[in-house]
């Protein structure tokens, strides 16, 4: 069975931010070493914590992927329905 077209798309939408930012390594989530940063607020133990860990922004962006895409879909089969092709 082939997976509806939403879950393909926001799989493919998914992977790609997560390479963007392993291959950026952005400061919010990494250390100037390329480690990632841990999570907490920063202190003398820890200068370098994050308020946000890399794992809370993997399952955001998941969640994001889908709502887009489902959003998409939702307004595409609305516009197909009445018989129009641009949702508006």
């Amino acid at each position: 069975m082939i997976p509806p077209a939403r879950v393909i798309y926001s799989t493919i939408f998914f992977v790609l931010v997560l390479t963007l930012i392993v291959l950026t390594k952005p400061a919010l989530f990494f250390d100037k070493d390329g480690q990632v940063r841990p999570f907490g607020i920063t202190t003398e133990e820890a200068p370098t914590a994050t308020p946000i860990p890399l794992g809370a922004a993997v399952v955001l962006a998941a969640i994001g992927s889908m709502l887009i895409f489902g959003t998409i879909d939702v307004i595409y089969a609305a516009a197909a329905t009445r018989g129009g092709g641009g949702g508006y």
